[in-house]
C-alpha cells in the first residue's frame, strides 16, 4: 500500500519488522523496526528484547492515555461546577444592574448641563456598561450547547460577522480587519450562532492585543484530509499580528478565569470559544510567537457528530 510505501521509505530500507503494543489483551499501538538489507528476521534474543520494549512502551502508552482521561474528567466537573455558578450569578446580577442602568439614563435627562455632573455620570454608566458585558460573557459560558444546526454557506457567515465585528471591535484607523474566502467551499451543516460566538470572541482577543495598532486576517480553504473526502470540511484560519500570547496564558490557554489582562477581564473568552467549538464538533489549534503574531485554526466537519446535542448520560 501506498502507507506501507511512505513507512519504508522513512525508514530507507525494504523491510519492516511490526511489534504490537498490548496491555491486558488491548491494541494501544504498534511498534515498527526497519531491518537493515541484509536482514529479514530476528533471533530469539532480539525477539526477546522487542518483547521486553513492547510491553514497557504499552504500558507507558496506556498510563499516558489514563492520565488524559483523568485529567478530562477533572477539567469536565469543574467547568460544569463554573457554569452553575456562572449561571446563577449572570441571572442574580442583571436584574439589578438593568434598574441601576434605567435610573442612570433617567437621571441624565432630569439633571441639564448647568449641573456639573454629567461626566461623572457618564463614567458611572460606562463602568455599569462593563460590568454587564462581563456577566453577559459569563451567562454565555453557561449556555446549553448549540443544538440547532442548518445547512449555511461558511463564507457567508463569516462575512457577515466580519462586517459586524469591524465597527465595534476594529473601529480605530490603526486596526484592520479583512476577510479572504476560500473558493469551491462546499455548505456544511454546522450552527451559524456558534461560529458567530467563537469568531467574535477570537476577534476580540485580537483587537485587544494589538493596542498599538495591527491587522487581523480571516481565511476559508478546503481542508485536505489524508484519504478522505474533503467535501464540505472547512478550515478557518483567523490570524492577527499582535505580540503572541504570554507564556501563562499558552500554558492555560483554555483553562477559565485565567487571563493576564486588566480593567475587568474575566477570562472567559477563550473558554467560551472551546465550548462552543466542542458543541459543533469542530477542532481548534493555536500557534503563537512574538514574531509572527497569534494565529487560531478551525475545523469544521462537513456532518454533525451523532451524539451533539445529547446529555451526558445519554452519550
Amino acid at each position: 500500500s501506498i502507507a506501507d510505501q511512505q513507512l519504508l521509505s522513512v525508514f530507507r530500507c525494504t523491510r519492516a519488522y511490526p511489534v504490537p503494543l498490548i496491555v491486558e489483551k488491548m491494541a494501544v499501538g504498534v511498534m515498527v523496526l526497519g531491518l537493515p538489507e541484509a536482514r529479514s528476521s530476528l533471533s530469539d534474543l532480539e525477539c526477546q528484547l522487542l518483547r521486553i520494549l513492547s510491553l514497557q512502551m504499552a504500558m507507558r502508552i496506556q498510563l499516558e492515555k489514563q492520565k488524559n482521561e483523568r485529567r478530562e474528567a477533572v477539567e469536565k466537573e469543574r467547568l460544569a461546577a463554573i457554569s452553575m455558578t456562572a449561571r446563577k450569578f449572570a441571572h442574580e446580577i442583571n436584574n439589578p444592574l438593568g434598574i441601576i442602568g434605567n435610573y442612570l439614563v433617567s437621571l441624565k435627562l432630569k439633571l441639564s448641563d448647568k449641573y456639573d455632573i454629567q461626566d461623572e455620570l457618564t463614567i458611572i454608566d460606562d463602568e455599569i456598561h462593563r460590568i454587564s458585558l462581563m456577566v453577559n460573557q459569563m451567562e454565555m459560558f453557561s449556555q446549553a450547547p448549540f443544538s440547532q444546526f442548518s445547512q449555511m454557506d461558511v463564507n457567508e457567515v463569516i462575512r457577515d460577522i466580519t462586517q459586524l465585528a469591524k465597527p465595534a471591535l476594529f473601529g480605530s484607523p490603526a486596526l484592520s480587519l479583512s476577510f479572504i474566502p476560500g473558493k469551491d467551499i462546499s455548505p456544511i451543516s454546522s450552527s451559524a450562532d456558534a461560529l458567530k460566538q467563537i469568531l467574535i470572541n477570537l476577534f476580540k482577543n485580537a483587537a485587544e492585543a494589538m493596542a498599538n495598532g495591527g491587522r487581523v486576517i480571516i481565511r476559508t480553504r478546503k481542508h485536505a484530509q489524508q484519504g478522505q473526502d474533503d467535501n464540505g470540511v472547512v478550515e478557518i484560519i483567523i490570524a492577527d499580528s499582535g505580540p503572541g500570547l504570554p507564556q501563562a496564558v499558552k500554558d492555560n490557554l483554555y483553562t477559565p478565569f485565567v487571563t493576564t489582562k486588566r480593567n475587568g477581564h474575566s477570562g472567559l473568552g477563550l473558554s467560551i470559544v472551546r465550548k462552543a467549538v466542542n458543541d459543533i464538533g469542530g477542532m481548534l489549534s493555536c500557534l503563537s510567537s512574538q514574531d509572527e503574531g497569534t494565529t487560531f485554526t478551525l475545523i469544521l466537519p462537513e456532518t454533525i457528530p451523532v451524539n451533539l446535542g445529547k446529555k451526558d448520560d445519554e452519550q
